[in-house]
């Protein structure tokens, strides 16, 4: 199933694992990015993002080479993310949802 605005989870994890699923079968990974409480301490809103998001810290980097990290660059700049706001009324509801990748999908480990 593919998220769609709207969709009603009762908690966070309930969202996770559901965004999780997704991208298991969509073939990415997926990371906990952003999470914005209120004053009250309480989770007003979070994102999950593909695990490809977000680019390597400019510091990283020397004449375009990779310095200090002898792997393969991870971060490809993917704007695919899932992000729920509280409603009182039901628990999360997904309130942004961007399917785009700027990279392939991986294949599945065994």
């Amino acid at each position: 199933m593919t998220p769609k605005l709207g969709m009603h989870f009762d908690d966070l994890d309930e969202a996770y694992d559901f965004y999780n699923a997704y991208g298991k079968l969509a073939g990415f990974s997926i990371r906990k990015e952003s999470t914005n409480r209120g004053k009250d301490g309480e989770v007003v809103w979070k994102r999950f993002v593909c695990s490809k998001q977000g680019k390597t810290d400019e510091k990283h980097w020397i004449n375009k080479e990779l310095v200090q990290r002898h792997r393969m660059e991870t971060r490809f700049d993917c704007k695919a993310q899932m992000q729920v706001k509280i409603d009182k009324s039901c628990g999360y509801v997904v309130s942004k949802f961007v399917p785009q990748h700027s990279h392939a999908p991986t294949t599945p480990s065994k």
